[in-house]
């Protein structure tokens, strides 16, 4: 099952500074975690100091927030106030099996 949980902080800084090279180390560590797809930081572009870090998972756990999750969460606690969430993924097997379908059509049609 693959899952996501999604961390985001809104800090006081103007993007980049301490913060977002600490939050950046800690996202580095966590790159091996078993189960773990990959995992993604963003900064919003229109508030800098806006950071989300996406933890992609692929495994048969129930989805929660991890101790990976936690352990992110409260690296970046200490630059502003936090959401960490969970979200399950449950369209993107849909759309990689039309994709698929789609391209067994064009090479069928010989496109």
């Amino acid at each position: 099952m693959k899952w996501m949980e999604v961390i985001q902080v809104r800090t006081a800084y103007n993007g980049g500074g301490k913060g977002f090279s600490v939050i950046q180390d800690r996202v580095a560590n966590l790159r091996n975690a078993a189960g773990l797809l990959f995992i993604t930081l963003l900064k919003h572009q229109q508030y800098l100091g806006d950071i989300a870090a996406v933890l992609v998972w692929n495994d048969q756990r129930q989805p929660v927030k991890t101790r990976e999750g936690y352990a992110l969460a409260d690296t970046m606690t200490q630059y502003g106030s936090i959401d960490h969430a969970v979200w399950e993924v449950v369209a993107e097997q849909q759309a990689m099996e039309e994709s698929a379908a789609r391209q067994k059509r064009h090479k069928s049609k010989g496109i």
